[in-house]
């Protein structure tokens, strides 16, 4: 399945059809795996934003 687009904001409806055809899937989000698909290879997106979080709080004292 392809990242991003219209498909995002309706994981359930994606999963629910791939998951009862017993088809192995493999999801670019981890919410997708949530709602019951088989795996995900994308990023941690809590992980992320506390990355950046954390950049900019290191930016903002070099900055002060």
């Amino acid at each position: 399945m392809a990242a991003g687009g219209a498909l995002d904001p309706h994981p359930q409806q994606i999963v629910d059809p791939v998951a009862k055809s017993r088809l192995p899937a493999m999801y670019h989000f981890r919410y997708y795996v949530e709602r019951g698909g088989l795996a995900c290879y994308g990023p941690d997106l809590v992980d992320t934003w506390r990355a950046a979080a954390s950049v900019l709080q290191r930016a903002d004292q070099v900055i002060e």
